[in-house]
């Protein structure tokens, strides 16, 4: 079996007899240069933990000149500490998750008014509670199924004492008079 300086010695001699610079010469050398590489290769997976390949090469009559650097590793996992890893544990309870799920909501700030349209599919009129804190208007939904809620910033100028609600085949809508300034 050959060793890496055996390969390094036949590389310098075969490039010594063929150093002619011609592209012809180019291409002998970088095929012999991949053919050492290929046998590096083969020697880290034979048994050696880490190989590093160095060269450089003359192009174009000696104008271009190239460098490069490569190390190859294996079994890289087996330097890696392990844990062991404890049994998987059954889950005989169904995890619980509680959503709460957000209306469609359309708002309209208009010269004279506020109207919101907030669509409820499947929601019992009862179940709808409206109320205005400060400059928030939050709307509640509860039912036995689910629950809605949202809260909308009112422009400032909105008068919530002449809120009106009208609520027919699932669509709500709110309209709030706004302060005439004067």
């Amino acid at each position: 079996m050959a060793t890496k300086d055996d390969d390094q010695k036949k590389l310098q001699q075969k490039e010594s007899e063929d150093n002619s610079g011609t592209k012809r010469g180019s291409f002998t050398e970088f095929f012999r240069g991949l053919e050492s590489l290929l046998n590096t290769i083969i020697t880290v997976e034979e048994g050696e933990q880490e190989q590093k390949y160095e060269g450089e090469s003359n192009a174009l009559a000696g104008r271009l000149k190239t460098g490069f650097s490569l190390s190859i590793k294996t079994n890289l996992l087996d330097t890696i500490p392990r844990q062991p890893s404890e049994p998987a544990r059954v889950v005989t309870q169904r995890p619980m998750a509680e959503a709460e799920i957000e209306p469609f909501v359309d708002f309209f700030n208009e010269q004279d008014h506020v109207l919101i349209v907030v669509e409820l599919p499947g929601v019992g009129e009862a179940d709808i509670h409206a109320e205005v804190n400060g400059d928030i208007f939050i709307l509640s939904i509860t039912n036995s199924n689910r629950t809605y809620t949202k809260e909308i910033v009112l422009p400032e100028n909105t008068d919530a004492s002449t809120i009106t609600k009208k609520y027919t085949n699932g669509i709500l809508e709110i309209r709030m008079s706004k302060m005439q300034h004067g």
